[in-house]
């Protein structure tokens, strides 16, 4: 996968605290295992310092580019926006609070050599019974609504190759991105 690009997207709705730890973490494990990376940070109108640290960010690191929406997007709307300005011939997205360590990416980058999408899903999850059980009953019911083969539908680790990207129409503007993008990749 060397002679790939790869557009890391970032959506951050008020990260002040994790932006710049996001950036870096992103640069750090991806820079050697790509010919060209870029990491898109897509701000969402937060109320804090985000868009204001990863524009000083992107002014010392043309590796990095950020992405204002011109109002509250969501989560999807700021997925759509980051797909939208990507340049990769791979795209890689994740929440910017890092529910992923960033090292994981370059393990997953071989599996694009059969594969077009690859999705992770969570190993423990750390979480009360209620909503461990809604998120199984959720992931339960979007699985076999939408016939998908994912474990975590919502889990924010999603590389993707560019041509799949080219045959879907997103339109979600909330979390339910995350079940539109993988069953429009299926039907595609």
């Amino acid at each position: 996968m060397g002679s790939d690009t790869l557009s890391v997207v970032l959506p951050a709705y008020n990260e002040e605290g994790n932006i710049e730890v996001a950036i870096s973490a992103a640069l750090e494990a991806l820079s050697s295992c790509v010919r060209d990376l870029e990491v898109i940070v897509v701000n969402d109108c937060s109320l804090d310092r985000t868009g204001e640290l990863a524009a000083s960010y992107a002014h010392r690191d043309s590796r990095v580019r950020v992405v204002s929406n011109p109002h509250n997007l969501g989560l999807g709307g700021s997925m759509r926006a980051g797909f939208e300005a990507s340049r990769g011939s791979l795209v890689f997205y994740t929440d910017s609070d890092l529910p992923i360590d960033m090292h994981d990416v370059p393990r997953a980058l071989p599996l694009l050599a059969r594969y077009d999408f690859v999705a992770g899903y969570r190993l423990n999850r750390d979480e009360g019974f209620r909503r461990a059980f809604y998120s199984w009953a959720y992931n339960r019911l979007v699985r076999v609504l939408f016939h998908l083969p994912v474990r975590d539908v919502n889990f924010s680790f999603k590389l993707i190759k560019r041509s799949v990207l080219e045959r879907v129409e997103l339109r979600s503007l909330g979390s339910f991105i995350d079940a539109e993008l993988l069953a429009e990749a299926v039907a595609a």
